[in-house]
Parts: C-alpha cells; structure tokens; sequence
C-alpha cells in the first residue's frame, strides 16, 4: 500500500526536493488516497506484469489483421488488472533491446530503493511503460473513450479470438529412429568399403 500510495514521478521529485530537504518528518508526509479500483487485490508485494514480446506486434498486424484499436484494448484492459493487484506495466523486447535496460533499473528502484528518473509512458504502444502507484481510472479511461470495435462490457475473450499456436508452424517431424539408424549403417558400409580412413576400426 505504501509503494502505491506514495508514487511520485521523476518530474515531482524534482519539484519537491528543496521543500522535502526544509522540511520533514514522516508524520507531515501526505499520503493520496488510493483511488477507486486500486488494490482490490492486495498480494502484500511489489508486482510488475512484464510483456515480454511486444516485437510481435507487427506480425499480428500483417498476419491477423490487428489494428491500433486491438493493441489499445489490449492495453486497457492490461493496465485495468494491473491497477487492481496495484502492479505495474511493463512491455519490453528482449529481441530488439527494447526498454530492457528499462525493467532492469525499474527493479532495481523497486526493491533496493535506488534512483531512477524514467517517466510513465503509454503513447508508444510498443514501449508501454505505467510504474505502481501511477494509474488510475481516470488515466485507462482515455484508452476506452476512442473504442469503436470493442466495448467495456463484453468479456475480453469474446473481443479478441485465442490465436492460432504458432509454434505448430515451425514443428518440424523426426525420422522414425529405426529408419535413421538403418541409413546410417548403409552410409557407414559404403564408406568403410570406399577407404574412409575414419570408419576403419583398429
């Protein structure tokens, strides 16, 4: 509660710094509310959902016809779970080396307290970045205020289809062993017949 309730963005903590160094003790910091939706589900740590390969992207788009709006819903409804466990959101690309170094410093800040002065991001779709204690319904709210094709009520399963496993696509099947070991025994006789001098035993 108290890493949600005391979120302040780089830009604040610079505002502050010289009131923060006059004055203070804890009894005179001011905690925000939490807002409505926050915490719903409280697990008592600190949690960053991390999608890890948003360099997909553009395949679902060329692929299977995904639009702006399908990431944005995606995104709302992402960050509206995330606000309930009071988490944060992360997309990174381990692949192109997108906002990794980001996850790593974030955490570093998260658990051992140390600086870091990266703002929230949630314009760049594919370097979505909302820090815990940042969001709000008001904030995933603008997300929605554009939505056509999707709708808030519906169930998110029904919005967007389960695709299709990839990995069958790049399945690839064994020959039978039997098969394998048979071919090798020929290409061995043949070679040995040939004077390879590797398949000469002693």
């Amino acid at each position: 509660v108290d890493l949600f309730s005391s979120y302040k963005s780089p830009e604040e903590e610079k505002k502050n710094k010289d009131e923060e160094k006059k004055n203070k003790d804890e009894e005179d910091e001011v905690i925000l509310p939490i807002p409505e939706g926050a915490l719903i589900s409280n697990l008592g740590i600190p949690v960053v959902v991390v999608l890890s390969k948003v360099d997909s992207m553009s395949t679902l788009q060329k692929e299977n016809d995904f639009s702006e709006e399908h990431f944005e819903y995606i995104q709302w409804h992402l960050r509206k779970a995330c606000l309930a466990w009071g988490a944060g959101l992360l997309y990174c690309s381990p692949r192109e080396n997108s906002n990794t170094k980001l996850l790593l410093d974030y955490m570093s800040h998260v658990f051992y307290g140390l600086k870091f002065k990266t703002e929230p991001q949630v314009v760049d779709r594919d370097a979505i970045f909302v820090p815990i204690g940042w969001d709000s319904p008001s904030k995933i709210g603008l997300l929605s205020d554009g939505f056509v094709q999707f709708t808030q009520t519906k169930p998110f399963g029904e919005q967007i289809a389960p695709l299709p496993d990839i990995r069958q696509k790049r399945q690839m099947k064994g020959e039978d062993d039997q098969l394998f070991l048979t071919r090798m025994q020929l290409y061995w006789l043949i070679n040995r017949r040939l004077g390879h001098p590797a398949l000469h035993t002693r």
